[in-house]
Parts: structure tokens; C-alpha cells; sequence
């Protein structure tokens, strides 16, 4: 049936150089990771219907827009290929709440200024096909009729929505959203660019994700759900496909949950936030960088794939696009010539109730030369975030972002993929539930603190981790509660706060790990507020000897060596026994001048100090744990294993 509505048509061993690691610590945990990864996001499955599939236009009508004179209305299921341009108006899809209408865009070009070019009324299901070899876009303006202002996206369906084909897919909206459901979104295939005022894709209930290829610019969220209330929706699904994110606000955000099995993922959010652990919200640094140490000392691991490569820098949109019907929208700035990320100018916004989080520029007044303040309590530019739960089990993820790279309000599990995560003003990846690593390559760049839990615990039982930080490397932070526990895996962690920090216990069982810690003495490599057991593992703990914090319990040989004098970057350092087997061998990051160290190889007897090649000291393991020279002067932990008193460290002395 064909009827008129104006003019409307129906129709996603290590190398510690601890001698005598063994790779079994690490590949033996299979039962635990099996019972401490207990996650809701990793059960979550998403079922592709045929229609979803369906890329066919077999016995589809064929509608040539650029015949259209105002709105073309379709009222029956069927399938509908549209070609040529509709100036101003709508594609209406009204159909039986139990019909579903498949659109195939053949280079069609919709433009509206009153509304959302496709706009879904009623219908079970939408799918929108995009034909092989061909460009198609949608433009909305900056203003909707008072009648579409709910809506509030240059594709909206009140109804399911899949995306699907081989074409491309351009949608400029400079009203609200960029593809908008009150339900649930799913996208199969295509090439699709979103530059939006506000949200790239808003799914209520979900977003999917199984292939293709995404690339958003928003103003707002890139990828988000709202559903709160109902905890089985809410989520963010990504199997597969190139996701490239450029946002304000966060870059993934699942109300409920995030997963992620596969794909690459690039996310950079610019958005003004409250920096942690400082006052100072405008400075962003060096953005991408690493300021306070030289990676070249860093130990590698090997991988089965090269983790992906940050990039050189970002290119963000030009605000003034010669190909919206009315559109010069606030563009998204790269880094100043001081390092500082200049926020966008905000654009008209809907009167709805969801209202994107854009900080304004802080403004000076000549007159008065006063400064205006920004209220940055609420601003989010978190490159990942879910409410309840996050699962990562594959795909490459790099994230740059002003506040955490991950962050979820429970826990999160990660048991492979590679991640390259880097934040200028927060920290790294943040859980204020259990935060597990069983897998995959995670290397956090640079961060305020790397890995928390703000209210449960750590367990790391596998994976290839370096943590680079400006304060605390690993920390659990819920007193009395939070415990870290390492169990296998490979582990670096360079901090210029603690290296590994638990408000409650700290137990190594296995793993590669070193710590590289920090060079003042009102920190230390190891700080535990509760017991510390060393009960397997190959350990090497270096940084200052005065806040210095030992093992209560050890099953293997520990040793807490304090040298005379600091050790310079650089120095190598040497240990070997009796029969001149090396039991450890290290490069120094930064200076130091205390070393914890433990493995299978340590036994009762006699070992020599090298420091470049020189020999430095003797020393003697007589007990689980032995501690050689001055050992801190205590602090706020287990004070029976904090040595003795008097020895502050001598920070002058650089020198061996």
C-alpha cells in the first residue's frame, strides 16, 4: 500500500632476570582462575537472529527519495530500498507491534531540520542494510520540532535496531545523539562514522557489537546504555570489529555491564576531570607520555602478539563540516603547545533530562583578574566504564584518556587481550569490587596509581603486566578488607609512590614480579597494613630503606638486603652463592638502596653482592627471613618487621 504524509510513501620465562624463573608458576593456575573469576559480564551472550543477518534485498520495493517531497512515511513490514537524496524531511517507520521493516540504503542521503532523519515509531524490530560500495548519510541540525525533542538522534527507534552490510554508513548530528533506541542496538557489519553533539550510540537496553568497522567523535559518551533497573540489560557487548572513540565524556559506558572478547579498540577522551590525588584540574601534563622515567630499563615479556603500538598523536575533527545541512558544531582540539587539552565549545542542546557532561574553558576576567572556577565533581572521561561488572577476555584495546582507563562501580575480570591504557590525570584500572588479572598483556603507560580495588581484592594469578605510576603501582585500598593476592603471572611495576600497597594482607604464592619502587622514604616497594606471607614466586622488591615493610611469614627463602650507600640508575646488580650460580640479576630504573628478594633458588648459605661488575658485599641466609644492614626505621604496618629505627637512608649519598 502506498499512501502520502505530506508527500509520504508507506511502505573487539617472562624476563625479571631472576635466574631460574620457571614459566610453571604462571601456566599452572588453571583452577584458580577458574574459581575466582566470577563474572555476570562473562555469561552474557548475544543470539543474532536470520533478520539481523539478512543483507538480501530479494522482492524489496524500491523508493527513489529524491521523488519525496517532505515525509515518507512507511506503514507495512516489507523490506525497502532507499536511493537518492530526501532534502528535509523524515523516513517514518509507524508499523504493527509485531511487524518488522528492513531498510537498504542504496547511496541514499537523508537531511532533516525539524527531527531525526530515520525515526522508528512503532515496529518489533528495524534493521537498516548498507548496500555494497556505497555512501550513505544522515544530517539532522542543531534544533528538533518540540514534538521530536524526546527522540534526540539522527537515527532513533523506539524499537530494536540492527545495523548490517557492506556499505558505509555517515551520520552528522548535531542535535543530540548519533543513533539512538529505547531498546536494544546490534551491529553486525558495515562502515559507520558518528560525529555527534552528545552520545555516538545510546542503546537503553544494549549495544552489540559482532564486526565491522565504528569510528565515533562525541561530544558526550561514545558507546552507552542506560537500563539500571534491570539487571539482566544494560550492557555493552563487543565480539569483534575496529572501534576507534574519540570523546568528552567516557568512551564505553555500560550501566550495568561491559564485555569485551575481541576486536580493536582505540579510545581517546579529552573531557576536563578532577585529577586524582590533586587539586590541580587544568594542567594535563605530558598527555600520552611518560615523565618521570625511562621505559628503556624496563624488563619485557614475551607474547604471543605484539600488544598494539600508542599512537604517534590523534586528529580530531574539524568543527566546521562543509557537508552538514547546518552545521558548525564545537570541535574536539589536540593538545596545546604547553600539553593541555583545549575542551570544545559547547553546542545547542535538547531540553531532555540527559545532558552531556562538557567542562567549559576556564575564563579570566582582565579587569578583575580573577579565575572562573570549573565544578569537576561529576565530569567523567573514562576511556571504559560499567556499573556492575567488567569482562575482558581478548581483542586489543588502547586507551588514552584524562581520567581511568578502566573503571567499573564492581569488579573487574581480564583474562586476555592486549591493553595498552594510558591516563594524564586519574589512575589506570580501577574496581571498587574484586579486581582480577588471569591473562593477556596488560602494560599501563602512565597513571596516577595503576591497578585498585577501592573496597574488595586483587588477584592476579596470570597475565604480562608493567604498571608505570605516580604514586601507588598496586593497590587495595579498602582497610581491613582488601587483600592482594599474586599467585602466577608476570608482573612489573615501577612507581614513584608503593609499589604494592594493601590496606589488609599481601600473599605471593607465584608469579614473576618486580618491583621498582619508589626513591623516597616516606614510601616503600612493599606496604601492608595487615600480614605479608611469601610462600612461593621469584620476588625483587628495590627502593628506599627507611618506610621499609618485610614478610610475617615466608615458606621460601626472603632476603631484605640494605646496601651502605644509594645505588645509581643504571647499575647492574649481581647476586650468586657459594658455587658462583647467579640467584638474581637486575638493572636498576632509579636509584635505591634496600632490595627484598625471594625465589626457589635460595637456600642456607653464603652470597656475594656485584654492583657493576664489582664486588660489593657478603652476606649470609640463615633463616626463611633474613635481613642484611639497616633495615628502615619502621612505620604504620607490622611493626615487628619494620627493622631498625635509626636508619633514615642517606638520600645524599648517591653513590655506591
Amino acid at each position: 500500500m502506498i499512501h502520502l504524509k505530506k508527500t509520504t510513501i508507506s511502505l573487539l620465562c617472562t624476563v625479571l632476570l631472576l635466574t631460574g624463573c620457571a614459566t610453571s608458576n604462571t601456566n599452572s593456575q588453571n583452577d584458580i582462575v577458574q574459581t575466582e573469576i566470577n563474572s555476570y559480564a562473562k555469561t552474557i551472550s548475544v543470539e543474532y537472529s536470520d533478520f539481523d543477518l539478512d543483507e538480501s534485498s530479494d522482492n524489496a520495493t524500491a523508493i527513489n527519495l529524491s521523488e519525496i517531497n517532505g515525509d515518507l512515511e512507511i506503514t507495512n513490514a516489507g523490506s525497502y530500498i532507499l536511493e537518492g537524496t530526501l532534502q528535509n524531511g523524515q523516513v517514518v517507520i509507524n508499523v504493527a507491534e509485531s511487524d518488522k521493516v528492513h531498510l537498504i540504503l542504496n547511496n541514499a542521503t537523508i537531511s532533516c531540520d525539524y527531527g531525526s532523519p530515520i525515526q522508528v515509531d512503532e515496529a518489533d524490530k528495524v534493521s537498516i542494510t548498507l548496500m555494497a560500495n556505497t555512501i550513505n548519510t544522515i544530517n539532522d541540525t542543531d534544533s528538533y520540532n518540540e514534538d521530536d525533542e524526546r527522540k534526540g538522534a539522527a537515527i532513533y527507534s523506539a524499537s530494536s535496531l540492527t545495523i548490517n552490510g557492506q556499505g558505509k554508513l555517515v551520520v552528522n548530528a548535531d542535535y543530540h545523539n548519533g543513533i539512538g533506541s529505547k531498546k536494544n542496538i546490534k551491529i553486525i557489519s558495515g562502515d559507520i562514522e558518528i560525529d555527534a553533539a552528545n552520545n555516538g550510540i545510546k542503546g537503553n537496553n544494549s549495544v552489540a557489537m559482532k564486526d565491522g568497522n565504528l569510528t565515533i567523535t562525541a561530544l558526550n559518551d561514545g558507546i552507552k546504555t542506560e537500563e539500571e533497573e534491570d539487571t539482566t540489560k544494560g550492557y555493552v557487548y563487543i565480539e569483534n570489529g575496529n572501534i576507534d572513540i574519540t570523546s568528552t565524556g567516557d568512551g564505553i559506558d555500560g550501566t550495568q555491564y561491559v564485555a569485551i572478547h575481541g576486536g580493536n579498540i582505540n579510545v581517546t577522551t579529552i573531557g576536563l576531570v578532577e585529577a586524582s590525588g590533586s587539586d590541580d584540574t587544568t594542567d594535563f601534563g605530558n598527555f600520552g607520555g611518560m615523565p618521570h622515567w625511562n621505559q628503556g630499563n624496563m624488563p619485557s615479556f614475551p607474547t604471543d602478539g605484539e600488544a598494539p603500538a600508542m599512537p604517534d598523536g590523534t586528529t580530531f575533527p574539524n568543527g566546521n563540516r562543509q557537508d552538514r545541512p547546518n552545521g558548525n558544531k564545537g570541535q574536539m582540539n589536540r593538545p596545546n603547545s604547553e600539553g593541555q587539552m583545549v575542551p570544545p565549545n559547547m553546542p545547542t542542546q535538547p531540553e531532555t533530562n540527559e545532558q552531556p557532561i562538557v567542562p567549559q574553558t576556564p575564563t579570566t576576567d582582565s579587569t578583575t583578574e580573577t579565575t572562573e572556577e570549573i565544578d569537576l565533581s561529576d565530569a567523567s572521561a573514562k576511556g571504559i566504564k560499567a556499573g556492575t561488572d567488567m569482562y575482558i577476555g581478548g581483542g586489543s584495546i588502547t586507551i588514552n584518556a584524562t581520567d581511568h582507563t578502566l573503571k567499573s562501580d564492581g569488579s573487574i575480570s581480564i583474562v586476555n587481550g592486549n591493553l595498552e591504557l594510558n591516563s594524564s590525570l586519574c589512575k589506570g584500572i580501577t574496581a571498587d569490587g574484586t579486581l582480577t588479572i588471569a591473562g593477556g598483556n596488560v602494560n599501563i603507560l602512565n597513571a596516577y596509581e595503576g591497578i585498585e580495588s577501592k573496597e574488595s581484592d586483587i588477584i592476579i594469578n596470570g597475565g604480562n603486566i608493567t604498571v608505570n605510576t605516580t604514586d601507588d603501582g598496586i593497590n587495595a585500598a579498602g582497610d581491613g578488607v582488601s587483600e592482594i593476592r599474586i599467585s602466577g603471572g608476570n608482573l612489573v611495576v615501577n612507581a614513584d609512590g608503593d609499589g604494592i600497597d594493601s590496606n589488609n594482607s599481601l600473599n605471593i604464592t607465584g608469579g614473576n614480579i618486580m618491583i621498582e619502587g619508589p626513591t623516597n622514604n616516606s614510601n616503600s616497594a612493599l606496604d601492608h597494613d595487615g600480614d605479608m606471607s611469601v610462600t612461593g614466586g621469584n620476588l625483587i622488591a628495590y627502593g628506599p630503606a627507611g618506610m621499609l615493610e618485610l614478610p610475617n611469614t615466608c615458606t621460601q627463602y626472603t632476603v631484605s638486603l640494605s646496601l651502605s650507600n644509594m645505588v645509581n640508575l643504571g647499575s647492574s646488580i649481581k647476586i650468586v652463592d657459594s658455587k658462583n650460580n647467579t640467584v638474581v640479576e637486575f638493572t636498576a630504573s632509579k636509584v635505591f638502596q634496600n632490595i627484598v628478594f625471594s625465589n626457589e633458588q635460595l637456600t642456607k648459605g653464603n652470597y656475594t653482592v656485584y654492583i657493576d661488575g664489582n664486588e660489593h658485599t657478603t652476606f649470609e641466609i640463615s633463616d626463611m627471613l633474613t635481613t642484611v644492614g639497616n633495615n628502615g626505621f619502621g612505620g604504620f604496618g607490622n611493626m615487628e618487621n619494620r627493622g631498625d629505627r635509626n636508619n633514615f637512608g642517606n638520600r645524599e649519598n648517591d653513590q655506591q
